[in-house]
């Protein structure tokens, strides 16, 4: 790190608050309900943003607006602006009473408290409090609010001087420093000052022990001992890296012997006033494993100018997401100078834990910390075996129901659910068959009161082929006009998916089929046949896990003859339009006039034009009178075919129409015919 750099930040932010400190701040007049007149009088320039506890004096006369003899709750606040920002605000207070440390966010029930004399003002001796900024992801520029509520709700009372502070970070822009040697005479609970050369700014202020707060953060309340061991007084603050300061008890420079001195390189702690002010190195990178309850944490050795006597060991868990704070690194182990490894058991399994060491000398100095690693013990997981083993169709998909066996670890019961984040785990007692879909299989093991890493198998299930359907006119000429027409097919498939399609046609019905479209994914086809001949289409479709369903048949499609397949007779002549079949079609109104074809048997029709000028035919068939049927109809329509009859036999046989010429309706038309 550039450490130059850092030391001419901080040297700056120090120089802003030295101007500030040196200009007369007005104390405002009588302030709205909302407020008192008064706040903190005593306070540090420099707040570092971990949990480092410093300390504000605060202090309310007879006419700050307070009600007199009444307890008020006690919040310090960091906020960004000058008034209470829920998204901004940042601290913690310390209350005494409970050995607590209190969030900002907390109920006020949680804050210490203080009480106002019968004048209603605040007591200078009543007035000091503990607390920390408590989010190191957090730094720069925040005023601090000394707030009062004496309801306990959301009515609170916010100190009407709010002073400027600066929050910086001591793993880049400053560290600590503590007294490292004898006090001399009792020191217990006084003021610790660090001050700028001229003694104008306080930019750390500590209360020596007994202060009753938890510096270190490891559940014990000032059990800390920074200093030569069982000496009263001691005190820890934050300080600028690299930058020339005083330190102060009860306004006497300490030591004696040095009334300034340079603080050291960030994020470490020295021994104030000690025959060695050098810090250790930082431990090696830290390595970490963990198991059922327990972590293990290794590194390579710090070194020192004298030498290592040992490392401190600090733990935390993750704060929760959206948390206006960071977790609190605690001390939880004091090791030897030749520990390598530190391992503890006793963890919550699933719970994540970080772990930094910091190595310190006998004299009582700290380096810098080492790199943060991180762990989740877990209970060892069950295996899994799968029948079969692995995908049994295509695109990773199984066409057989895949079943799951379970094997728990020794003295564990497994469980099992098919949801990502389970209210409700089914405990495990036999193999476990996988329905059909996509789906996921998510499986633990559990000692009834904690559980193992959630494995996780997915599996894509699709037993079930897909069904399929094909579509065909029965007869051409209602799609065209031509010999060509449309054929389409579809398939439904609720799981994979349609994956391609096999489409075979034949010519009749005793024909033999061919393809006509071998694994495709289109899904319609124009298919030219020839006049005369009826077709059938079969469809059948495969998935995309390979399942291939059954043939599904057309009910086939007859393209019908011409009018140049047919006799007539005279009285007939031939015209030409785009929507007749073929192009072309045969017409008279000459009464009589007749035309002839031949067929075996079967179903005939007439392709024909239909509409209000058009009349009506009589046929016949070997040569006996069938029926008389009408081509009127209101509107014109063209390509139209009539039922005729049906005809059988041994043989061929004639089929003539003749034309009767209706009155008024004399026209007939012929486009041609077919036979089904």
């Amino acid at each position: 790190m550039d450490w130059e750099r850092a030391r001419r930040k901080i040297a700056a932010l120090v120089a802003v608050a030295m101007l500030t400190s040196m200009v007369a701040i007005p104390m405002p007049a009588m302030a709205a309900a909302s407020s008192f007149t008064g706040g903190a009088d005593q306070w540090p320039v420099l707040v570092p943003n971990d949990h480092t506890p410093f300390a504000v004096h605060f202090s309310a006369d007879a006419s700050g607006g307070l009600a007199p003899s009444t307890q008020y709750y006690v919040k310090v606040r960091l906020t960004v602006g000058v008034a209470p920002s829920g998204s901004t605000n940042r601290g913690f207070t310390w209350n005494p009473a409970t050995g607590q440390w209190a969030q900002e966010r907390d109920g006020w029930a949680n804050f210490p408290t203080v009480t106002t004399d019968p004048s209603g003002s605040i007591a200078s001796s009543a007035g000091w409090v503990f607390a920390k900024f408590g989010d190191d992801t957090k730094s720069g520029p925040y005023h601090l609010m000394i707030s009062l509520s004496a309801t306990g709700d959301a009515a609170t009372f916010n100190g009407s001087f709010t002073p400027t502070v600066t929050v910086f970070d001591p793993r880049t822009d400053g560290g600590w420093v503590h007294n490292g040697i004898a006090v001399a005479g009792n020191k217990a609970n006084k003021n610790a000052r660090i001050t700028d050369e001229t003694s104008t700014t306080v930019l750390a202020l500590q209360k020596t022990e007994a202060q009753l707060v938890d510096d270190d953060s490891n559940g014990i309340v000032d059990d800390e001992d920074y200093g030569p061991a069982g000496n009263a007084g001691d005190f820890r603050m934050g300080v600028p890296a690299s930058t020339v300061v005083k330190v102060n008890l009860n306004q006497a420079f300490w030591p004696s012997t040095s009334t300034t001195f340079t603080t050291g390189p960030a994020d470490t702690d020295l021994a104030l006033g000690a025959a060695d002010m050098v810090a250790p190195s930082a431990p090696g990178a830290l390595s970490v494993s963990s198991g059922d309850g327990t972590a293990s944490i290794s590194w390579a050795p710090a070194t020192d100018n004298v030498a290592v006597t040992g490392y401190h060991v600090y733990r935390w868990t993750p704060a929760p997401v959206g948390a206006a704070y960071s977790p609190a690194h605690a001390l939880i182990a004091t090791l030897p100078a030749d520990a390598t490894s530190f391992a503890q058991t006793g963890l919550t399994d699933g719970t994540t834990y970080l772990y930094e060491l910091r190595a310190f000398d006998a004299a009582t100095n700290s380096g810098a910390r080492s790199g943060p690693v991180t762990v989740t013990p877990q209970v060892a997981a069950p295996t899994a075996s799968v029948l079969p083993a692995s995908p049994d169709g295509e695109e990773g998909w199984y066409r057989t129901a895949p079943v799951v066996t379970i094997a728990p670890s020794t003295g564990r019961t497994s469980q099992y659910s098919f949801e990502p984040a389970p209210s409700a785990w089914t405990t495990y007692t036999a193999p476990v068959t996988i329905g059909t879909g996509i789906s996921t299989l998510y499986y633990r093991d559990t000692d009834g009161l904690t559980a193992s890493t959630v494995q996780s198998l997915p599996f894509k299930v699709d037993p079930v082929a897909p069904v399929s359907a094909v579509s065909a006119p029965t007869f051409s000429v209602t799609q065209s006009v031509s010999r060509s027409f449309a054929v389409s097919w579809s398939a439904v498939d609720a799981l994979s998916g349609v994956a391609a399609y096999d489409v075979d046609v034949k010519a009749g019905a005793t024909g033999a089929w061919s393809p006509l479209r071998a694994s495709t994914a289109a899904t319609s086809v124009i298919y030219t046949g020839h006049d005369g001949s009826t077709y059938y289409f079969r469809v059948r479709s495969t998935d995309v896990a390979g399942n291939t369903g059954a043939w599904v048949t057309s009910g086939g499609t007859t393209l019908p003859y011409d009018q140049t397949r047919a006799h007539f007779s005279s009285g007939w002549a031939t015209g030409y339009r785009y929507s007749a079949y073929m192009g072309s079609y045969r017409y008279t109104s000459r009464r009589n006039s007749y035309a002839t074809f031949t067929l075996s048997k079967g179903m005939a029709y007439l392709l024909t034009s239909t509409g209000p000028t058009f009349g009506k035919l009589a046929v016949y068939f070997r040569g006996h009178y069938v029926r008389t049927i009408s081509t009127y109809s209101s509107t014109t329509k063209r390509r139209q075919l009539i039922r005729i009859a049906t005809f059988s036999g041994s043989g061929p046989g004639t089929v003539k129409i003749v034309n009767l010429a209706t009155s008024h309706r004399p026209r007939v038309e012929f486009d041609g015919f077919a036979v089904r």
